[in-house]
């Protein structure tokens, strides 16, 4: 069986057979048979004796169309002739396919939450297996849909679940900061400082320049998509210097979560963490937001057009600020 990611392009070029036939699946079920004429047909194979449904030619018949009468088809079915499929197979053909099309995060986050199911058969998982979170209805519902595709399923149980992830608002304590800032993995803790003591975003550190007494992020690592500088303190100086490159975010993550004992919290906490501070010590939201290179519309109108203050000597004064205050809240805890 060959098996390939359908799109119209990847139909488009399938290899015309010298002779016969050759069929191309997305999976066990839905997929485009090709003929040595150059005709391309989907169809669907279900049931134990591997039965063949024609679902129409191509490009009369659409792919989303295609797949569309595939599900119908297989809703159809006696759950006699339904693939009998195993959870712990289906999990692993969509940890498979998720690890060739996705980032290897996503794919962690995706068994993160679908390997808390324990049903042995697929077609018996319910949406109150995974827990109402919006991640865990995310996860359960791209599963399905991709199980859906395979024929193994009629259904999704998750595809009327609403998915709202609402608006964060953790910030770290000075408290949890101090236990942080104590825990020691270099190079991922010398990130996480850098961070706190910048409050940038985590992927801009695999990209940027020191130049002289600040730190130069190109246009094209920034969600903005324009230059960023910021200026650069003592405290992060000393970090950049011995600074390595970094991406195992999740793997860290979880060793500082066992060893450091505090309410859950993302590394993006972080960044609302350093805003938060900001504020207490009485920095203007402009001053904070250029640091941040934020767009949120504080200033607007035509003072957005003709404001072009840089707001550079402003920024450095804050930051200086937060080095000030962070090492004499740290410093309070190692004299205890």
């Amino acid at each position: 069986m060959t098996r390939t990611r359908l799109t119209d392009l990847a139909i488009q070029r399938l290899p015309i057979p010298a002779k016969g036939q050759k069929t191309y699946f997305e999976g066990q079920g839905f997929g485009v048979r090709v003929s040595c004429g150059g005709s391309k047909t989907f169809v669907m194979v279900y049931g134990k004796d591997r039965r063949l449904k024609s679902l129409g030619r191509y490009p009369a018949v659409s792919l989303k169309a295609a797949r569309q009468e595939a599900q119908k088809f297989l809703a159809t079915l006696s759950p006699g002739t339904k693939p009998d499929k195993s959870l712990k197979e289906a999990r692993e053909a969509f940890y498979a396919q998720s690890e060739l099309r996705n980032r290897p995060a996503t794919t962690t986050n995706y068994k993160h939450f679908l390997n808390r199911l324990t049903k042995t058969k697929l077609a018996d998982v319910t949406k109150d297996d995974l827990g109402h979170t919006a991640h865990a209805i995310m996860a359960g519902k791209v599963f399905f849909n991709y199980c859906l595709r395979q024929g193994w399923v009629d259904r999704n149980p998750f595809a009327h679940e609403r998915v709202s992830y609402g608006q964060r608002s953790r910030v770290l304590t000075d408290s949890e900061i101090k236990l942080v800032w104590a825990y020691d993995d270099p190079p991922f803790t010398d990130h996480l400082k850098l961070l706190l003591l910048t409050g940038q975003r985590r992927k801009q550190f695999s990209d940027f320049e020191e130049r002289d007494d600040s730190i130069f992020f190109p246009a094209r690592i920034m969600k903005g998509k324009a230059d960023h500088v910021v200026p650069l303190l003592p405290e992060a100086k000393a970090v950049i210097a011995h600074l390595k490159p970094f991406n195992s975010w999740s793997k860290a993550k979880a060793r500082l979560d066992e060893e450091v004992k505090i309410p859950h919290w993302t590394i993006h906490d972080l960044r609302r963490t350093f805003a938060t501070i900001m504020a207490r010590l009485g920095t203007p939201i402009q001053v904070t937001e250029k640091i941040l290179a934020h767009r949120s519309g504080t200033i607007s109108g035509v003072t957005a057009i003709y404001n072009r203050h840089t707001y550079e000597e402003e920024a450095r004064e804050a930051l200086r600020n937060l080095e000030v205050y962070l090492t004499a809240m740290l410093n309070q805890r190692t004299n205890r």
